[in-house]
């Protein structure tokens, strides 16, 4: 690799199942509700009765320092997915990808007084 942006995606399939993935496609029978994650200001998107789904994928996201050296940034089991609206790195593919996938409901530790039922976003 000889890699020139600032931030590098690597989504790869390792052919086999490595573990269960938190994002879920979700459908209008889907109970959903937003929170806001422990130490974040963002709202993310939950499925209520929804659990991981077996994946094959890796993503791993890797970040340009100041030296020009790249770091792991962050990493994930499951398909790539974009920032949550609202986040200082969202997308143009954000909005559109959050409205038909979800976090499962216990994927993470909530903010109890900021979940609601209507869509921040």
């Amino acid at each position: 690799m000889h890699p020139k942006d600032q931030s590098i995606l690597i989504e790869h399939d390792m052919g086999r199942v490595i573990g269960n993935t938190d994002i879920v496609e979700t459908s209008e029978k889907d109970t959903i509700f937003y929170a806001q994650p422990n130490k974040k200001s963002v709202y993310s998107r939950y499925a209520k009765n929804r659990y991981p789904s077996p994946s094959p994928k890796l993503c791993i996201v890797l970040e340009k320092d100041e030296d020009g050296n790249y770091e792991l940034s962050d990493t994930w089991i499951g398909p790539f997915s974009p920032p949550f609206p609202g986040d200082a790195k969202e997308t143009v593919k954000s909005k559109p990808y959050w409205e038909t996938h979800a976090l499962v409901q216990d994927a993470q530790m909530v903010q109890s007084k900021t979940i609601t039922k209507d869509c921040p976003y």
